[in-house]
């Protein structure tokens, strides 16, 4: 019986704990989407990437492109209302859009006269990015587009993987800020709810102890005034009957079922069934 209490109260308090954590994480989702915490991470997160931090140049035109924010005007920027989540080929079509990288290629596409030569040259893309990277005064992006076009040799896929590449490490990032904030208020969450509500963890623990053993010996007490009045019923039956005679029990009996509905209160299954085996065995043969 103590292990079925142990399991009992293990699988309540569990859920009372599980029932608080669903409660905090639920808190904690409303307030991220009011405050449209997610979006003003990764507007941030681009920004510190393309070295725009105010959105007046590229990271603007970025975040104005219909592949980057499709539900935008195209003109302007709404870092509030902006993108929680951009996709790295995306992110990278839209970047090569704007440095002129797609340009050249439609270019090279347009002049050539056999499909092998298609491919842009080095000079042609190096120079687009160059001209981009010069309006927007940008030297560290130039260096990096122009080392990952020398690197692909123009290809067109292995300059949108790259691309993606560099995006996906910088938003690892970008997560790893967000999560240290959302622990933060994880923290602060659950503290006002535990305040608020008067959670308790010892008090609920004692609570919940109590209950699941005042139920455990309830369902044993039952079980226990059920196994005697079998135990009666099947002794009655085994008395010797007269032709035309009803059956009664006799005083012994009496007094023996008097005294085991006083004991089932003070005395465990394990005792009272042991002790019904001796006694049963001496009240086999009793008569009326």
């Amino acid at each position: 019986m103590f292990d079925t209490i142990l399991v009992s109260f293990g699988i309540r308090f569990g859920a009372f704990f599980l029932v608080q954590g669903l409660l905090v994480a639920i808190c904690v989702e409303i307030i991220a989407s009011i405050f449209k915490f997610r979006a003003r991470q990764l507007s941030k997160g681009i920004g510190e990437l393309l070295n725009d931090p105010q959105f007046r140049g590229i990271a603007g035109e970025l975040y104005a492109h219909a592949a980057i924010n499709p539900r935008g005007p195209g003109v302007g920027v709404s870092r509030r209302n902006g993108p929680s989540y951009i996709d790295p080929p995306l992110f990278a079509d839209a970047l090569m859009d704007l440095t002129g990288i797609s340009q050249q290629i439609a270019n090279a596409v347009g002049r050539a006269a056999e499909p092998s030569e298609t491919r842009p040259t080095l000079a042609a893309l190096n120079g687009a990015v160059t001209v981009k990277c010069k309006q927007i005064n940008n030297p560290q992006l130039e260096i990096l587009l122009t080392g990952i076009v020398n690197r692909s040799f123009g290809e067109v896929d292995k300059i949108r993987t790259y691309l993606s590449s560099w995006f996906d490490a910088a938003m690892d990032r970008v997560s790893g800020a967000y999560k240290r904030w959302t622990q933060l208020f994880v923290y602060v969450v659950a503290l006002i709810l535990a305040i608020g509500l008067n959670l308790d963890a010892i008090t609920i623990f004692k609570l919940l102890w109590t209950q699941t053993y005042v139920t455990e010996q309830s369902k044993s007490s039952q079980t226990e005034r059920q196994y005697h009045q079998e135990f009666f019923s099947i002794l009655t039956n085994q008395l010797p009957q007269r032709a035309g005679t009803k059956v009664r029990p006799s005083r012994r009996i009496l007094r023996l079922r008097e005294f085991s509905t006083n004991a089932i209160q003070s005395r465990s299954a394990g005792h009272m069934g042991s002790y019904w085996m001796t006694r049963g065995v001496r009240l086999t043969g009793a008569n009326s």
